[in-house]
């Protein structure tokens, strides 16, 4: 019972994060039935590791944007998705 309430402690945690920085850095807002797909530890430029988590979302308002340009990858919105 410890583990599945700690289980499920993570899964929020990770469902909040998501949410705030969706909506920080694209202006996106995204309904609560967020799905996990996988999760993907690699390595960038042999400099530093990347744990890359996937999650299915449904938009909960418009199209997304650069909301903050100084964060993230600035690929994320372009056609050009090579350096992600």
């Amino acid at each position: 019972m410890v583990e599945q309430s700690k289980s499920r402690l993570i899964q929020l945690t990770y469902y909040k994060t998501l949410k705030r920085k969706l909506f920080g850095e694209v202006g996106v807002k995204v309904k609560d039935n967020l799905i996990y797909v996988r999760n993907t530890p690699f390595e960038k430029e042999n400099v530093y590791k990347v744990n890359d988590i996937v999650f299915l979302c449904e938009f909960d308002n418009d199209e997304p944007y650069i909301k903050s340009p100084d964060e993230g990858s600035k690929g994320l919105l372009d056609d050009n998705r090579g350096d992600i």
